[in-house]
């Protein structure tokens, strides 16, 4: 059996691709051709994507990909199973803090000014038809893809190389990360957890036979607002970013895109035993304290 590897850039983030199997060169260019796929469809950072148009014609039907219809019932989904704690209704908030466009732009740029602090309106009524594939967003929806859509993506494509012939994939997409099939020597795939910070330190490593693993955390993709220090991690009952609580969480499921709105999800939170998703993570508090939630040391090396 023969082994690929492809590593890119693409969804504002460095993705890597392992295939496992007879064609495996072909599966995973194929696969770095879907995620780019996906991201064409998904950006709000580029102007003919779907999800721009989507936000454009906010108050009106209108006709998507699968994928997209996809992306946003897994979103809605993800809303629902968290009680509005991972909220994909931000994307005016996320914009007006000045992440407008890719974070390698707005990474070194300091803007000036104050953001206008809104709570999530939420997504209760956003419309899908799925026999017509059509969405309509609220007038006042702008709607941010964020983490999920990477996680949703490893899903889709990891999925979709099993189903065309790899023994076992692995997609990390910025680590949201998606495992199926065998490793190439071994029973389980290896996964290094690390502290988002210039230490890079190891904070823990796991077998995954197959499911996935997302991280999320407060303390990368911050930029400056004035005098602020500001990140991408916003609290959807003040539309501000949460600078308190949690700031890191590692969240193992059985797929992608559960794993990074379990992981947005818990960010910010004072009380883990408010949150009740039930999901294997590992947590970083600000106070420098770590817990590990519903057996993720069963995972641990």
């Amino acid at each position: 059996m023969a082994v690929a590897e492809r590593r890119f850039s693409a969804m504002g983030t460095k993705c890597h691709v392992l295939l496992y199997g007879a064609d495996a060169e072909p599966l995973a260019l194929e696969a770095q051709r879907r995620v780019g796929e996906l991201e064409s469809r998904w950006s709000r950072f580029q102007p003919d994507s779907e999800i721009s148009s989507l936000n454009a014609c906010a108050g009106q039907m209108m006709e998507v990909s699968a994928d997209t219809l996809s992306l946003v019932a897994h979103a809605i989904a993800a809303w629902r199973r968290t009680a509005g704690r991972f909220d994909p209704t931000m994307g005016r908030q996320i914009a007006e803090l000045g992440y407008n466009r890719s974070f390698e732009t707005i990474s070194a740029l300091e803007r000036s000014g104050v953001a206008r602090v809104r709570a999530a309106v939420g997504c209760a009524d956003i419309e899908l038809d799925s026999n017509a594939r059509t969405v309509r967003l609220p007038r006042s929806v702008q709607f941010d893809p964020g983490g999920i859509g990477k996680g949703l993506a490893a899903d889709i494509v990891s999925s979709e190389a099993m189903a065309t012939g790899a023994s076992g994939v692995l997609v990390n997409l910025g680590g949201d990360l998606r495992v199926q099939g065998s490793p190439p020597e071994d029973d389980a795939w290896t996964i290094t957890i690390r502290e988002p910070s210039i230490t890079d330190d190891v904070l823990a490593t796991i077998r995954l036979p197959h499911g996935a693993v997302a991280t999320s955390t407060t303390l990368k993709r911050t930029w400056h607002l004035g005098k602020t220090t500001v990140h991408h991690a916003l609290d959807p009952s003040t539309g501000s970013p949460h600078h308190q609580g949690i700031t890191l969480a590692s969240v193992v499921t059985g797929v992608g895109w559960w794993a990074e709105a379990a992981a947005s999800a818990l960010l910010g939170s004072t009380d883990i035993h408010r949150i009740q998703l039930d999901v294997p993570a590992l947590i970083h508090h600000a106070d420098g304290s770590v817990d590990r939630l519903d057996n993720y040391e069963g995972f641990e090396r």
